[in-house]
This record gives structure tokens, sequence and C-alpha cells, in this order.
């Protein structure tokens, strides 16, 4: 009874490995219209009206600016 047990499990784990693109799609969240049972497409959710005018996103679009200003360019470093 435990070797055939073991035999199963040793037989799982020689499978083949799906693809991570097969595996992504197969763990997608889907949203389904109760009315219709159809899956339905994925929306964003509404940008708060304040939003931006809090510390954190003008500190957030500041440092993306910086980002985007750099263009690659910064100071060259060496690895030892």
């Amino acid at each position: 009874l435990v070797a055939a047990a073991s035999r199963r499990r040793a037989h799982r784990t020689q499978a083949q490995p799906r693809k991570l693109s097969n595996l992504a799609a197969l763990n997608r969240t889907k949203t389904v219209n109760p009315a219709t049972n159809e899956a339905a497409a994925p929306q964003d959710f509404p940008k708060p009206s304040m939003i931006d005018q809090t510390d954190n996103y003008r500190e957030a679009a500041a440092l993306s600016q910086k980002f985007l200003d750099m263009n690659g360019e910064s100071k060259k470093k060496t690895v030892a």
C-alpha cells in the first residue's frame, strides 16, 4: 500500500512542466456577469477625485518625473 502511494507521487512529479504563459492563463481571475453567466471584460477602478492633492501622489509624481528625466543617464559604476 505504501509502495503504491509512493509510485503515484513519483509519477506526478515526473509530469511535463507547464509553460508559464499557460499557467498564468489558467490562474487569471475572471469576472462573471450573473445575469448571463458569461465572462465580463475586466475594468479598472475609477480614479478618486482628490487623489492628486495628496502628499503621496505628489511625491510619486515627482519621483516618476525625475526617473523619466534621467533618460538612462547615470553615473557609471564598476562591479568588483
